[in-house]
């Protein structure tokens, strides 16, 4: 809601400061109730105990056209209109097409609301998108629809784009350089993130970013100049960067606003030579990210060893440290042991590790503060090698609850623990 509220120009403010204002705006009117959850959707909706509107004046704004009323269109004003929500939840087509819509000229928001497949989407949208040029929010989340006609690039005002839950596989090669929020399942969803990506230098909202290799997508140096992402990124296909100056350029560091950053090899990957190895612990380490990151996960890296930032006393909001499937990292653990606010850590996946030195994780050096300070959750998984944890001093752990391990059948508990906690094995 808060995107959709910038993506309309609501908040008038330059670069991220409008999606700040409208959180502001959007936690004040839920504290006061304004705002509610709503029972039939995972979303939120106005609450009409607490908002009243003239019919006339919400009806010149937005429009809901239901299947059950196939004579509405001839009703509908055709300049006023500026937010339309279609709605054809029966089987039943609409008597609705691509002329219908451009009778809408100053539409800015456009909903496809539980559209049926009878609906043909791609063909009413292709011939649409040439007249709706002042459109700035796009939602066709759970529609039917498996192409975005190219006819999209004509939207040039665009902010918002929904393409959640539907069989879309790629995006177009050129892209819309206004977007600021694109709302999908790139993993799931995309077989490639298309070249030119990194023209979307205003883009907040992308969940993941898929490295290509030579025949299709784009290098990771696509992001570097995207310094507006916002929240969560998986970095994925990490096996098609080729050298570290690649990764270099993504200058990962400068991306502020991120708070979780997931790096994910292939599995093959992970399984590499001893070339590939070495690459790929270069390649780690100019993966810097940004001072405020709080969840960190690295998956199926291949290297020996993990990246000297990853425990730099810097990172001060780091709560979550994920390590899976990291093959082959049999040398000493980085000493993240002194991060002052890790809660979570899961090591899972390291099948040449054997034994794990407190000492050396926590780089003690000689000081009595208790290492791992803040550790509520402790994971260790998938390592057949492994046989114990030792070198912690009382005191250390003060704050661990939950001990998990799995899948170690050499694993003996050890005195390390001195906390009580419940065990998992």
């Amino acid at each position: 809601m808060i995107q959709l509220w910038v993506a309309q120009g609501l908040f008038p403010f330059s670069n991220r400061e409008a999606e700040v204002e409208a959180a502001k705006m959007f936690a004040s009117l839920s504290s006061r109730q304004f705002i509610v959850p709503s029972p039939r959707h995972f979303n939120y909706e106005a609450n009409p105990s607490k908002i009243r509107f003239p019919y006339d004046t919400t009806h010149e704004y937005t429009t809901v056209l239901d299947s059950g009323q196939p004579d509405m269109m001839d009703d509908v004003p055709q300049t006023s209109v500026k937010h339309l929500c279609i709605d054809n939840k029966s089987s039943r087509q609409l008597n609705f097409n691509s002329a219908s819509l451009k009778r809408f000229p100053q539409l800015q928001t456009l909903l496809f609301l539980s559209a049926a497949p009878s609906l043909p989407l791609e063909r009413l949208l292709r011939d649409a998108f040439f007249s709706l040029t002042h459109l700035e929010s796009l939602i066709l989340r759970t529609s039917h629809i498996s192409e975005l006609p190219l006819s999209v690039l004509n939207l040039k005002s665009l902010r918002y784009l929904d393409l959640s839950y539907t069989c879309i596989r790629e995006l177009p090669q050129a892209i819309l350089t206004k977007l600021r929020h694109l709302v999908l399942d790139i993993i799931k969803q995309l077989q490639y993130i298309p070249p030119g990506i990194g023209n979307l230098t205003a883009l907040q909202t992308m969940s993941a970013f898929i490295v290509g290799n030579n025949n299709n997508g784009c290098q990771i140096v696509e992001l570097k100049n995207m310094t507006n992402l916002t929240g969560e990124l998986w970095i994925v296909s990490m096996e098609n960067v080729s050298h570290w100056e690649e990764a270099r350029d993504a200058n990962l560091k400068s991306k502020e606003f991120l708070r979780s950053l997931s790096l994910r090899w292939s599995i093959v990957a992970a399984l590499s030579n001893d070339d590939a190895t070495k690459r790929q612990e270069q390649i780690l380490e100019y993966l810097q990210p940004p001072l405020g990151i709080e969840e960190l996960r690295i998956l199926s890296y291949g290297g020996l060893k993990l990246p000297s930032w990853i425990a730099h006393p810097s990172y001060q909001h780091l709560t979550l440290i994920a390590l899976r499937c990291c093959l082959n990292c049999c040398e000493s653990l980085t000493p993240f042991g002194k991060l002052p606010r890790l809660k979570c850590l899961c090591i899972s996946g390291m099948h040449q590790l054997q034994r794990i030195d407190n000492k050396q994780l926590c780089g003690r050096d000689g000081d009595d503060m208790p290492t791992f300070p803040c550790l509520k959750e402790l994971s260790l998984y998938e390592m057949p090698a492994l046989q114990e944890w030792v070198g912690a001093q009382k005191g250390d752990f003060p704050c661990l609850e939950k001990l998990e391990v799995g899948l170690c059948p050499n694993w003996f508990h050890s005195q390390c623990f001195h906390t009580s906690i419940p065990l998992r094995n």
